[in-house]
């Protein structure tokens, strides 16, 4: 019997190394880490009866969205501790090979044993404290370590810079360069202070009928003036108190003060209870103007601003201020004050007379001693870059977006405990106010969309793999190691496929524009097939579709448990891959598949381009594979890494999530989906394929900030959602899992929302539609469209100018290069106008960094015309009386969701998670049972929301949510029109509006999505929050419909007036 005590630090260490010996000399391949998670894990499942096999999901969040709340009470500080150490563990695949090896070892050496599904605790003969020591380790797991920086010495380093010489991705040259300083001893002060590892929260409210007049004043001046809004509790209809717990969710429609209670009140907690206050802004531009407005009413704030962002917001405010300084001849200092965060200038590349250093490059953490290691630079306190991040101790309120939030950490010199700003948030700050919050929760989920290139350059995906597959050769493990055998049977396959799929795309001109599309997947491949074969009309091609289906089955990620594809279309994927270089290949294979077409009696329905049906075919039978072949190895990747280096971190990249992340974040619905977007660069270049992994619920991460280590008892900051467009009952994107219980309102007069229908028709009598058609179609369509509203632009400027008001007017398109198009048309029309660009390259391109400015930028331009996306959210664009500068909008585009949006499908499935659980829990009895009907319920909505293309075929909920997709953005728009309490005049002007009306048919849920969102609008009229925040749209929205709809009915018609 061998008695331990693992009771300090070295007894855990030496307890880890015999494990280590004890399981190397029992020939065991689990590791000594893994061995001890399963033993901690199995304690759990011992206790609470549940399946072995499902003991992965303990280490999800799942667990806690599945079990009863008492279970996390008693067993979540220990699985909160496991999951930050072993997340790796929870991955099923991953779980059962190391369970069957925890299993198969020596029975002395275990303290569980299986019959069946039955687990039974043994007795002891080794290690018989272990138990003890299992107990130290989740309390060293729950209580966080501080981490110290490892700094350069004064005197001579040297850092490295990659000089990067291109003109174009295709010409890319680097050359790695090594920079030399000398740094005094009279610079290095490393003493500075640290953030705590926790802040008490101060419990915070807004009492009853406050007047926000007494903090106006207090503000200063230009607040005085500010028109006072109210909170009005939803249930009551009172300004009831307001109390700052857990999570609260405030609503308010434009002009309501949303802008004003964010300062004011983060003023009255900051001056009056000494609170601790984070805001989240959607973009960078806001968190510059958030830590402005503060400042200028004495509150200190730090921007939470990443490397990439600096340089270019830098420039765009020094522009601004130079052009400020143009037309009023003198600014003060204080104007330039956003400059000492922006320009923020690395002591360390002065000292190296690096004038060409880019923040990006800023060696913050990469001085290099004499033993070729990475130390933190010493200068960090005096450095220009970090003048903002030494202020976090001492300043109260910190301004992020969700991008910094999420990808950001806050740095080792500052925070000893290394976190997130995410988790810095959760620990540091009483409060977080999260502006325009349905926005912050799309961008979330969007940001567990992430890319990487799979094949092309030399840091691609398959490039890490070729690696792998050198050191398992090199080792000779394989030899030994069966996981390590098979993995290098299947990189091998990979390798015949990805230079066939690369030769099939660059020679096969039928999928060119085909694969011009976001995202292509192998589901969205066979949907498309599905739908060239029109299967209800000619139901003798079923037979092949099943079969394709079968075939897709391989490419599904819940349960990936097939070691390799064994289905009849395997066979003809290994003809197409070995077929002979005899002639032209690609006419072989077209061959094939005519013959195979036969063989099933398909019949192929007239179609314009019937070449473009067999290429895809054939995309999709190599897609699948790709699919197989890059999970497989994907799953197996982790536990060969850790074999050949004991060490599962060196697989971030791979795995897409922070680390510091991985705890908190909710694992993907469906298992990991795979996406491909195919860079075509010409024969002579190659292709690239970039590859998209959807990794994890984001808007969860809102959800939960609040009490995302609640398991260990500590209490996050209090959440307060803030948004004009965060009710959408029935929409994925935008409506918030929270009930909003309060209402912003203002004391300001309402304003009125004029709604026409002013679609055109050509000379021909045919009305002219813009959404739906591609490329040159969409593009003619668009200028001819412009030439015929002309006209009625002109007319909406006289409008206002009689009203004495001249404000002007807002054409909306739907990207940069429609925003082209129309700038040809209004060229030659004498009007004054301006087009959103990306580049400046003409006279009449507009960058959206001086949207906020654009009346004087613009020379009092009348006409502005943007892109949809970009106008509808965040931009206040005023006249010099601080209103609404545009009066008038014409959306010359109906907004429609882009065919194979990976990001807007899973945001869908992400509203739906409750739903998916609670359905599981019905069907299933145990953890495992329900994850499968969660993971197979997602998978099957993923599917049909992928087949989802045209208004008039779409199901009850996905028109539902498309209609709220649609009409938000839309709704955001008139929104820049309303600042200021002004009134506005909105022109629906695409023919895809209403394309029915050219038969003289009403308006109907059927045939126009202008009559959805009135609709669904109008069903919920009696609801306070949609009364309030969409009432006066819904009010003008009714006006065109009848209008509309008496036209029909007497008679008269739809005219081009």
């Amino acid at each position: 019997m061998m008695i331990f005590n693992g009771g300090c630090m070295e007894g855990r260490s030496k307890f880890k190394k015999i494990i280590k010996e004890l399981l190397k000399n029992n020939n065991a391949s689990i590791t000594a880490e893994n061995f001890i998670c399963i033993e901690m894990l199995l304690e759990i499942i011992y206790e609470t009866k549940q399946k072995p096999s499902d003991g992965w999901i303990l280490l999800t969040q799942y667990y806690k969205y599945i079990l009863e709340d008492k279970f996390s009470e008693v067993y979540g500080r220990k699985l909160y501790g496991l999951r930050r150490k072993f997340h790796n563990m929870a991955n099923k695949s991953n779980w059962i090979i190391n369970l069957d090896e925890y299993f198969s070892l020596d029975i002395n050496l275990r303290l569980f044993k299986l019959t069946g599904e039955k687990l039974d605790k043994l007795s002891l003969k080794y290690l018989v404290d272990r138990e003890t020591y299992y107990e130290d380790i989740i309390y060293e797991l729950t209580n966080a370590k501080t981490i110290k920086p490892f700094f350069s010495e004064p005197g001579y380093t040297r850092y490295y810079k990659v000089l990067r010489n291109h003109r174009s991705v295709s010409e890319m040259t680097s050359n790695k360069v090594e920079r030399s300083l000398n740094i005094p001893d009279a610079l290095v002060n490393i003493q500075n202070d640290k953030l705590p590892q926790y802040k008490p929260k101060i419990e915070l409210s807004i009492p009853s009928n406050y007047n926000w007049k007494n903090i106006y004043d207090r503000m200063g001046s230009s607040w005085s003036k500010r028109p006072v809004f109210k909170i009005i509790n939803e249930f009551s209809g009172n300004e009831d108190e307001v109390k700052y717990k857990n999570q609260i969710h405030i609503a308010g429609d434009v002009g309501k003060g949303k802008s004003n209670y964010k300062i004011a009140e983060t003023v009255r907690l900051v001056q009056n209870f000494g609170a601790k206050v984070g805001i989240i802004e959607s973009k960078v531009d806001d968190v510059i103007n958030t830590v402005r407005l503060l400042r200028e009413v004495g509150i200190e704030a730090v921007p939470i601003i990443g490397k990439s962002d600096l340089e270019k917001h830098a420039d765009t405010f020094i522009r601004n201020a130079g052009r400020k300084l143009e037309r009023l001849g003198n600014i003060s200092s204080e104007d330039f004050k956003e400059l000492e965060y922006l320009s923020g200038f690395c002591i360390a590349a002065v000292l190296a007379e690096d004038n060409d250093i880019t923040a990006r490059e800023f060696p913050c953490t990469k001085l290099i001693d004499e033993e070729e290691e990475s130390k933190v630079c010493p200068l960090y306190n005096k450095c220009g870059f970090y003048k903002s991040f030494t202020k976090l101790v001492s300043s109260q309120v910190w301004v992020a977006t969700p991008h910094s939030l999420i990808n950001m950490s806050v740095p080792k010199t500052i925070d000893p405990y290394e976190r997130s700003f995410y988790e810095a948030f959760h620990d540091l700050l009483d409060i977080v106010i999260i502006d325009e919050a349905d926005g912050v929760q799309r961008t979330l989920d969007d940001l567990f969309i992430t890319n990487e290139d799979l094949f092309g350059p030399s840091n691609s995906i398959l490039g890490r793999f070729e690696k792998l597959n050198e050191d398992i050769s090199y080792l000779g493990i394989a030899n030994s190691e069966s996981l390590a055998y098979t993995w290098q049977m299947n990189f091998a396959h990979l390798q015949v496929l990805l230079p066939k799929l690369n030769r099939m795309v660059a020679n096969t001109e039928a999928l060119k524009a085909y694969l011009r599309r976001e995202i292509i997947t192998s589901f969205s491949l066979f949907n498309d097939i599905k739908e060239s074969l029109k299967v209800e009309e000619y139901t003798q091609n079923l037979e092949i579709i099943k079969k394709l289906e079968q075939y897709l089955d391989y490419a599904n990620t819940y349960d990936i448990q097939n070691h390799s594809i064994k289905h009849e279309f395997n066979e003809l994927y290994n003809e197409f891959v070995w077929v002979q270089n005899i002639g032209k290949v690609e006419e072989i294979i077209k061959q094939r598949i005519v013959e195979l077409f036969n063989q099933y009696k398909v019949i192929v329905p007239k179609q314009k381009n019937i070449d473009l049906l067999y290429a895809k075919f054939e995309l999709f039978i190599y897609l699948v594979q790709l699919d197989f072949y890059i999970k497989v190895l994907s799953r197996d990747y982790p536990l060969i890494m850790q074999k050949i280096n004991n060490s599962y971190e060196k697989i971030n990249v791979y795995e897409g999530i922070r680390k510091s992340l991985r705890s908190f974040l909710t694992e993907p619905l469906t298992g990991v989906i795979f996406g491909y977007k195919f860079i075509l660069q010409g024969k002579d270049n190659g292709e690239k394929i970039s590859l998209f992994r959807y990794s994890g619920v984001g808007r969860r991460l809102l959800d939960h900030f609040h009490e995302i280590k609640k398991e260990i008892g500590l209490k996050g900051p209090a959440i307060v959602l803030l948004s004009g467009t965060s009710i959408a009952p029935g929409s994925g994107h935008y409506d918030l899992r929270k009930v909003p219980e309060y209402m912003l309102k203002s004391f300001d007069e309402d304003s009125k929302i004029e709604q026409k229908l002013l679609m055109k028709f050509d000379e021909e009598g045919n009305l002219i539609k813009v959404s739906g058609l591609k490329g040159e179609e969409r593009a003619a369509a668009l200028r001819k469209l412009t030439r015929y509203l002309i006209r009625n632009i002109r007319m909406e400027l006289s409008y206002w100018k009689e009203k004495d008001e001249d404000r002007k007017v807002l054409l909306i398109v739907n990207s940069y290069d429609n925003c082209k198009e129309v700038g040809k048309v209004l060229r030659n029309s004498g009007l004054n106008y301006r087009v959103l660009s990306r580049e400046i390259e003409e006279k009449y391109d507009f960058s959206k960094e001086l949207l906020e400015n654009f009346k004087i930028e613009s020379g009092d331009a009348e006409i502005l015309v943007a892109p949809l996306n970009v106008i509808s959210r965040g931009y206040n664009i005023l006249n010099e009386y601080n209103k609404s500068y545009f009066g008038s909008v014409f959306f010359m585009i109906r907004p429609y969701m882009v065919p194979d949006d990976l990001q807007s499908y899973f945001q869908i499935l992400h509203s739906r998670l409750d739903e998916y659980i609670a359905k599981g829990k019905n069907k299933g009895n145990s953890l495992g049972e329900v994850m499968n009907e969660i993971r197979r319920l997602s998978y099957i909505d993923l599917a049909v929301i992928a087949q989802n293309r045209y208004w008039k075929t779409l199901d009850n909920d996905f028109k539902r949510n498309l209609a709220w997709f649609t009409l938000v953005p839309i709704k955001q728009t008139i929104g820049r029109l309303q600042r200021g309490g002004t009134n506005c005049r909105v022109f629906y002007c695409d023919g895809a509006f209403a394309p029915e009306i050219i038969d003289n048919e009403p308006l109907s849920s059927k045939n126009s999505m202008l009559f959805e969102w009135y609709n669904m609008l109008n069903e919920n009229r009696n609801n306070l929050f949609i009364e309030e925040l969409y009432g006066k749209y819904l009010r003008g929205l009714e006006g065109l419909i009848m209008e509309v709809n008496n036209q029909q009915f007497e008679g008269e018609g739809y005219t081009n007036e």
